[in-house]
């Protein structure tokens, strides 16, 4: 009941705006963070997420636009995924002995290493480019256009599709 008479003062102007205890519960719901909000938001990603793994290319298409290093972080996220999907599929390690002999993942440019004779040298420089934004936008070593963030995320959705 109390979802039903909130909803009904925010989506109502004459109500909103009819006394002072209408207004201040409107003013309280927009100056808390709001639980209902997120609840949503976050039921909406969880769909989006158990779909599939391309979806995750969509969320960071969706946030180009409105944070831009949010969406370089995810497409770099998936490149990571599909290289290492990749470098499975052909039995490649993507473990190595770091410092003090304890195994850590292999960087994104070790895989593409390993993966020479599997992808051509122009697909590894696309994929090169790609990650080099996302770790340009994530470290703050340079300014990047939202531009190339785009360009990267779709070079990213492009890489799906190589055999």
């Amino acid at each position: 009941m109390a979802l039903w008479t909130l909803a009904h003062i925010l989506n109502s102007p004459e109500l909103r705006n009819s006394d002072k205890e209408c207004q201040s519960i409107v003013d309280a719901y927009y100056a808390k963070p709001n639980l209902i909000k997120r609840i949503a938001a976050r039921n909406a990603l969880k769909q989006l997420l158990e779909k599939k793994e391309e979806e995750y290319l969509n969320i960071a298409d969706m946030f180009v636009e409105n944070d831009h290093a949010i969406s370089a972080f995810i497409a770099g996220r998936e490149i990571e995924r599909w290289l290492r999907a990749l470098c499975k599929k052909h039995d490649i390690r993507t473990k190595r002995k770091g410092r003090k002999g304890k195994l850590r993942d292999c960087t994104v440019y070790e895989m593409l290493n390993s993966l020479e004779d599997l992808l051509s040298y122009e697909r590894k420089a696309r994929i090169r480019n790609c990650y080099r934004i996302r770790t340009d936008v994530v470290h703050d070593i340079r300014l990047v256009s939202i531009e190339e963030v785009e360009g990267m995320v779709k070079g990213c959705l492009e890489m799906k599709t190589w055999k």
